[in-house]
């Protein structure tokens, strides 16, 4: 037998379907219906004659849920009179029941199944997510650690080169260690109206220290700082 395209078949069926709707069907309408597309009219009469066959095993199915439904309620009397009023055997009738109970349990077993795939790649997501935001951390401290450090070291570059340039050729290292000993402190006071002072100051600058600052062009580097903290 020739194939032919399923968009081809499709749109034939769907015809077919309007016949059903006419009242009545025309004589040699299907014939007409294979003309009409270039179809061999045997062709036509298969595909209808697999339709009706489909639609009844649907319609069937329908009808044997429907049944399963209508009875699921019933006492023992009324199942009775249902079956004799129907023609249905109470063995029938229970194997629907069953097949219809067995296809939900499968389809909640699949939906189970399913859901566990969810919480697995919701999991698996949370997991990436927060290992992202781990490391957009970490580059964001390291980038600005290395910002530190080069502003630190063109500090240090202006240091040593306005001490040179002042003829001091002391290194870093050792102006660190003399201007180590010029400590700053905070000394925190409260006035009798509850009023928190913080005051920044500093030791009395030794000799050395005076004359880095001297070099250095700072003339009060360590200038006494008050703030109010807060009201009491």
């Amino acid at each position: 037998m020739k194939r032919y395209p399923a968009e081809l078949k499709n749109k034939v069926v769907a015809a077919l379907y309007e016949l059903d709707n006419s009242e009545p069907a025309k004589a040699g309408a299907i014939a007409k219906i294979a003309k009409d597309h270039g179809i061999n009219a045997n062709v036509v009469y298969q595909w209808n004659s697999e339709r009706k066959i489909s639609a009844n095993a649907v319609s069937d199915k329908i009808n044997k849920i429907k049944a399963v439904v209508d009875t699921a309620a019933m006492n023992e009397h009324e199942l009775g009179s249902w079956l004799r009023a129907n023609g249905v055997l109470a063995e029938d009738l229970e194997e629907w029941r069953n097949t219809l109970e067995s296809a939900f349990d499968n389809k909640s077993a699949a939906n189970r199944a399913h859901q566990v795939e969810l919480d697995k790649e919701r999991k698996a997501r949370v997991r990436i997510e927060a290992e992202l935001r781990r490391k957009e951390k970490a580059l964001a401290e390291a980038a600005a650690h290395l910002f530190i450090s080069v502003l630190a070291y063109h500090l240090l570059s202006a240091i040593e080169l306005t001490l040179r340039q002042n003829n001091d050729k002391r290194r870093w290292s050792t102006i660190k260690e003399q201007l180590n000993s010029h400590r700053r402190a905070t000394i925190v006071l409260t006035s009798d109206k509850g009023v928190v002072y913080h005051i920044r100051t500093s030791g009395v600058s030794e000799p050395v220290h005076k004359e880095i600052y001297r070099l250095l062009g700072v003339s009060d580097p360590l200038k006494r700082i008050k703030t109010i903290a807060t009201h009491l």
